[in-house]
């Protein structure tokens, strides 16, 4: 329990902290020896300075309570720590954690969290979403099953991973893939040329009654991330900008002739069933999941997630586009993130059936042709 005198040095480092770096220091030892984390010397440094950072950002001129100063504290601290990866892939063998997540390198676990928004999976949503699920027919499904085997025309589209960079546009990646998968598939690959969810998410389409256009950037260029790559551009956060024109001004083609929408009513349930889910992948192309974030999912580099440890940092949505069986579990979801080809399995991931929440909240759209 905090007593006043407590209160009372917090406050007075609080406010002698912008004329004195000291104060910082000791401040951030003080929540340290609070606390059960375990740090190498290099994440120990990078804590120190994201919060020293962060209490600056802050502004100093203004009065901090104890419970502001520890979350700063606790938010500053690495997304992803060599203790907690130790002790994931020490407690399970169904999957294997890693440190070296380039898309998360130098972020802090505040960063992780607006990311995701912080929030639940909404279960009251599904009630408000349109459209009637058609069953599709199927007289047996395979124990295993890649989208990109059966699509082999398509297989481009569908494994195209993209990267979301420190945009919180994990809906529109999903949504606008799973829109170009199946216009792809639709049309027996004439059309596999890769949409663009930066329009989707810079223009805040809703759903899947979104327009896209195939000459923007179809990577969503970065958003204030922490390291420079040829694939993707850096550009400031938080999201680019709304353009009502092509920025490629050789392509020829004007941004209102180079749309693509998705059939009314735009969006489409599919129950909650693994087998159902199965069902329209197999006939129809991939889905978008939604699904509870927990710490452990940035950590994952290979295997069949399960959910160990962590608090739950938010929603995040990925798309389905197929699923497969181990000895050790009922069946996995194979999944496309947004995170970029350098986090997990080349960009991919599987995840347990079941697990997160991972079958709650699963759509579609259908282009218009």
């Amino acid at each position: 329990m905090v007593g006043i005198s407590d209160l009372l040095y917090l406050q007075c480092l609080v406010e002698i902290a912008f004329y004195h770096q000291d104060a910082a220091e000791t401040m951030f030892h003080k929540f340290k020896a609070e606390t059960d984390l375990v740090y190498t010397s290099e994440e120990e440094m990078q804590h120190y300075r994201r919060f020293k950072a962060d209490l600056t950002e802050e502004g100093f001129t203004k009065h901090l309570s104890l419970s502001q100063l520890k979350e700063i504290f606790i938010n500053s601290r690495p997304a992803i720590m060599q203790a907690d990866v130790d002790r994931i892939n020490s407690e399970q063998d169904s999957w294997i954690a890693a440190k070296g997540q380039l898309q998360f390198n130098g972020l802090s676990y505040g960063d992780i969290l607006k990311r995701h928004g912080g929030s639940k999976l909404h279960k009251k949503r599904k009630k408000q979403l349109r459209g009637n699920f058609s069953k599709p027919v199927v007289a047996d499904l395979p124990p295993t099953f890649d989208s990109r085997k059966r699509f082999k025309k398509c297989a481009r589209v569908i494994g195209h991973v993209g990267d979301q960079g420190a945009c919180n546009s994990f809906g529109a990646m999903s949504t606008v893939g799973v829109l170009n998968d199946r216009l792809c598939i639709r049309t027996d690959g004439e059309f596999n040329k890769l949409l663009s969810p930066a329009y989707a998410a810079a223009c805040k389409f809703k759903s899947f009654l979104v327009a896209v256009s195939a000459r923007m950037e179809h990577r969503l260029q970065k958003c204030g991330a922490s390291w420079q790559s040829m694939d993707y551009q850096l550009i400031p956060p938080p999201t680019p900008a709304c353009s009502s024109v092509c920025p490629n001004k050789k392509y020829g083609v004007k941004l209102s002739e180079d749309l693509h929408f998705a059939e009314p009513p735009g969006e489409y349930d599919v129950p909650s069933d693994v087998n159902a889910i199965k069902r329209e992948i197999f006939v129809n192309g991939s889905v978008t999941a939604s699904f509870d974030a927990y710490e452990d999912f940035a950590a994952y580099k290979s295997g069949v997630y399960k959910y160990v440890e962590g608090a739950l940092v938010g929603v995040h949505v990925v798309k389905l586009i197929g699923w497969g069986t181990t000895a050790d579990t009922d069946g996995y979801w194979l999944a496309v993130n947004s995170w970029n080809e350098e986090w997990g399995e080349g960009g991919l991931f599987r995840i347990a059936f079941g697990q997160c929440e991972i079958e709650y909240e699963v759509t579609y759209g259908n282009p218009k042709l």
